[in-house]
């Protein structure tokens, strides 16, 4: 019992391909799972703090610190919704003229798990958490949770929006890849090429200046380069069985270039890469199981930072194999979930600000404070930066000390401390400290200009 590779149907973002031993039955494939309250969302949360006014907590010395941050957490179930599930059966029915079709899940192996956020944008440092499954396939249920002393993802998880209803935040979920089994139509072809010559026919198909970023191929203008690649002999194609019919092998054409272009990623010393696949949350629909529709679940990107030229000094890059679809093959394939949702009226419960409890969002106003108020944080600290070079410069203090100072600035907000002051009656009050005057750390710095007032 395997998918047939060719054919299929999608819909809702589900993608379902027939069983070659029973006619009924059908493996389905979520290239997209929607994230749906009490469905799919089991539970979700945010809570932030910092964001607006100050909010404190005392450390070990006793002293009040300012802090911002946030988490985001929750659990999910890695299936299709009830709401995909009703369409792909209905694409089914439509299709393939079947009235009860049954659906099961297409089983995966050697799942790998990525996290989508914005780990360089939104500043994830050591000190983060992130607690995400390293194995899922489709029907469990799984935790999640990404935390961080950041006032930047406190504001990006918790910033209020006017759409109505559970607006989900795609920049925060995972993809799915693992290996599937399929019977594929019998397809063999041993492909030779110079990718040194491929990179620069492929760069030259796209009127794109150097600019660091990716850009997406569409499926269409992929499969034509596949063919040009073979009419002008760039590539040479040896084939046993099948032929470049894109109509009848568009799966096993669109392997055939990925593994081309994933070689080529492999010869550049970057972390980027000049090709980038990635699971496609939107597959085109078909309507008839003989149509050969692009409903693989990839989107494909160049990277527009490498011009045509970049390969050159490397003279001929060989690349020769043989790609072979017979009998029950493995395949890859990917998935996504968007875990997160953004924060409204129909959401807010799901968010908590420590500092505010009656208003859960992020707020123009809220964010209108913290920005006044880490204005005049940067603008006392540079005061101070430039007092410490002096000194260090002077030898007043060691450069040892220096960078431990500075370190101390980068690492602390420093200007908003509240420092316990025991009265007579031994009870503690809270006033504020005036920059850090009273702190022993600095205590070398008390007649600095900056710290005045």
């Amino acid at each position: 019992m395997a998918a047939k590779i060719s054919g299929g149907v999608s819909s809702a973002g589900v993608i379902a391909y027939q069983d070659d031993k029973d006619s009924n039955q059908f493996h389905y494939l979520p290239a997209n799972i929607e994230f749906v309250e009490g469905d799919t969302l089991k539970e979700f949360s945010v809570t932030y703090w910092g964001l607006g006014d100050p909010y404190y907590v005392q450390d070990d010395t006793g002293e009040f610190i300012s802090l911002s941050g946030a988490t985001l957490s929750g659990r999910a179930t890695f299936d299709i919704s009830n709401n995909q599930r009703k369409k792909i059966k209905s694409a089914i029915q439509d299709s393939y003229k079947i009235k009860e079709p049954q659906l099961i899940p297409l089983h995966l192996e050697n799942c790998n798990v990525q996290m989508v956020y914005g780990e360089n944008t939104l500043k994830f440092g050591p000190q983060s958490d992130k607690k995400f499954p390293e194995v899922v396939n489709f029907g469990s249920t799984f935790n999640y949770l990404l935390g961080t002393g950041n006032s930047l993802f406190a504001n990006y998880v918790g910033a209020q929006t006017t759409e109505a209803g559970v607006v989900s935040n795609s920049d925060f979920g995972i993809n799915i890849f693992g290996d599937a089994e399929f019977v594929g139509d019998p397809w063999e072809v041993k492909v030779t090429a110079d990718l040194n010559q491929v990179w620069s026919y492929v760069r030259e198909q796209f009127d794109l200046s150097i600019s660091i970023g990716y850009f997406e191929i569409p499926l269409v203008k992929y499969n034509s380069i596949i063919e040009s690649l073979h009419k002008n002999q760039i590539i040479k194609l040896e084939f046993k069985e099948g032929s470049l019919d894109n109509e009848k092998y568009g799966r096993q054409i669109f392997d055939m270039g990925k593994e081309m272009f994933e070689a080529l990623n492999n010869e550049v010393k970057s972390s980027e890469g000049l090709f980038k696949f990635e699971p496609n949350p939107k597959p085109s629909e078909t309507v008839t199981p003989g149509q050969k529709p692009n409903i693989w679940p990839w989107r494909v990107y160049i990277n527009g930072g490498y011009g045509k030229e970049s390969l050159e000094k490397r003279q001929v890059i060989h690349f020769e194999k043989t790609i072979k679809y017979s009998g029950r093959i493995k395949v890859q394939v990917s998935s996504s979930m968007t875990l997160a949702v953004k924060c409204n009226n129909d959401t807010q419960k799901y968010f908590k600000d420590l500092g505010d409890l009656s208003v859960p969002c992020v707020t123009k106003d809220k964010m209108t404070k913290f920005n006044e108020r880490a204005k005049k944080e940067r603008v006392k600290k540079g005061s101070l930066a430039k007092e410490l070079l002096e000194k260090v410069k002077k030898g007043t203090i060691t450069q040892e000390e220096y960078e431990k100072q500075m370190n101390y600035l980068y690492e602390h907000n420093i200007f908003e401390v509240l420092t316990p002051i025991k009265s007579e009656d031994g009870h503690f009050s809270k006033a504020y400290r005036q920059g850090i005057l009273e702190s022993e750390f600095f205590g070398n710095l008390k007649d600095c200009e900056c710290c005045k007032g």
